[in-house]
C-alpha cells in the first residue's frame, strides 16, 4: 500500500519549473546586416542598388538613404523597376495580349 501511495503522490506533484526558451535572434535583411557590420563588405567600392519603394531596413529607412549616407560606400547607380523608384510612374509600354 505504501508503494501505491508514493506513486500517486509523485504523479500528482507539479513538474519542476523549466527555464523559458531563449528568444531566437531577429531575422535581418541584407541592408540591416551591412549596416551592423559598418558596410565593411562594401568599403571603398562603387555600388549599384536595385530597389523600389519597398526597399527598407527594420526601422523603415529606405535602402537608398542608408547607402547614400554611408561614409565608406559610393552609391554609383540606382536601378528601379518599370514603375519607377517610388512605384508611381506610369508604364510607358502597352501590354500585348497573347
Amino acid at each position: 500500500m505504501t508503494g501505491a501511495l508514493l506513486a500517486a503522490l509523485l504523479a500528482a506533484a507539479p513538474a519542476p519549473a523549466q527555464e523559458p526558451a531563449a528568444a531566437p535572434p531577429p531575422v535581418l535583411s541584407g541592408i540591416d546586416v551591412l549596416a551592423e557590420r559598418g558596410f565593411e563588405d562594401l568599403k571603398g567600392k562603387r555600388v549599384g542598388l536595385i530597389t523600389n519603394q519597398t526597399g527598407r531596413d527594420r526601422t523603415g529607412r529606405t535602402t537608398f538613404q542608408i547607402l547614400a549616407n554611408a561614409s565608406n560606400v559610393t552609391l554609383s547607380a540606382l536601378f528601379s523597376p518599370e514603375h519607377g523608384f517610388t512605384g508611381v510612374a506610369v508604364s510607358s509600354a502597352t501590354p500585348v495580349n497573347p
